[in-house]
């Protein structure tokens, strides 16, 4: 009978080793990481431009009239269903036609 007791005995203490063991190999994994970084590709971002012929201007900067570097707010043709757009600069996403729009989207 004194045999089969310890056979059980080493039997448990196994059994309550292996989740120790387990753990201490699980920190010294963790204990060895070291973050990376990663290189990502370039990324455009989307702009938006408005065009239209009447702004309502806000700040005149240079000559009277909407000039470049004007302050502005787009105010849509839609009985008021859309929200205005202000703090636009004219010249830059601001513009009175579509070309000179065009123009400000390729290059930049």
């Amino acid at each position: 009978m004194a045999s089969q007791s310890k056979k059980i005995s080493k039997k448990r203490r196994r059994n309550v080793a292996k989740p120790l063991l387990r753990r201490s190999k699980r920190r010294e994994a963790s204990a060895r990481h070291v973050p990376n970084m990663e290189m990502l590709e370039p990324r455009l971002l989307l702009s938006a431009f408005y065009v239209d012929a009447s702004f309502t201007l806000d700040v005149d900067q240079g000559d009277a009239g909407q000039s470049a570097g004007d302050t502005v707010t787009f105010t849509p043709d839609d009985g008021g269903a859309t929200a205005d757009v202000g703090s636009l600069t004219f010249g830059t996403d601001a513009f009175s036609n579509i070309t000179d729009a065009f123009a400000a989207a390729v290059d930049g």
